[in-house]
């Protein structure tokens, strides 16, 4: 008979240490009324009961550009696609499944099978796999058209925040202010953090795994 001879070592190394971990900054859900309807910010929902998508609620600024606007509007256009897509999908899915279930029950007295499953999620497959391929598609298709409103929107952005920084430092010049409050605060991000953010902003963060969304 073998015995099973288990070691175990210690790890001296810590886990974690300020020296090997880079300080990134993170947007989070406003936690204040006064911070949620802080122009420019984005309020991100829970998930939503049916279609499982996290919506997006984009406050403006007050002096919103008209390509900023457009960009804003097609980001929620992309999000109320992928909404309505899953909405509808998870309902039909929904009602098929429960259709199924009856049915074998009032055929066998019984609740189905992994088998049984098994062919049903085969034979959903199939008959929705069309209307998946168009899903599929289109998501493509708004991700290739999103490219130039979101790459103008955060050139005007830029734009923007650079002529509210002027005007400040004029401000501050001719008041005589040595100390400007925005030149205490974080630099402004590069451009190639700048046009990262725009490329994230093609897929708003929606992608389709099999029949629903986990």
């Amino acid at each position: 008979m073998q015995t099973l001879r288990i070691t175990t070592t210690r790890c001296k190394r810590p886990l974690s240490t300020h020296h090997c971990t880079k300080h990134r900054q993170h947007s989070a859900t406003p936690s204040s009324p006064d911070a949620a309807h802080k122009p420019g910010s984005t309020i991100t929902s829970s998930p939503h009961p049916i279609s499982h998508i996290h919506l997006l609620k984009i406050i403006p600024p007050a002096n919103e550009s008209l390509d900023e606007r457009n960009g804003r509007r097609d980001r929620e256009n992309v999000m109320r696609f992928h909404h309505e897509f899953w909405m509808h999908n998870n309902l039909h899915f929904g009602a098929c499944k429960q259709q199924f279930e009856e049915q074998v029950m009032s055929q066998t007295e019984a609740t189905p099978t992994p088998s049984d499953w098994s062919r049903f999620y085969r034979a959903y497959l199939e008959s929705t796999y069309d209307r998946h391929a168009d899903y599929n598609a289109k998501v493509w298709m708004y991700a290739f058209a999103s490219l130039r409103p979101a790459f103008l929107a955060e050139w005007a952005r830029r734009r923007r925040m650079s002529a509210d920084l002027m005007s400040q430092w004029l401000d501050a010049r001719k008041e005589n202010v040595q100390d400007v409050p925005w030149l205490r605060g974080p630099p402004p991000p590069s451009w190639k953090r700048t046009f990262n953010r725009a490329f994230n902003h093609l897929g708003y963060g929606y992608r389709a795994v099999g029949i629903t969304v986990r």
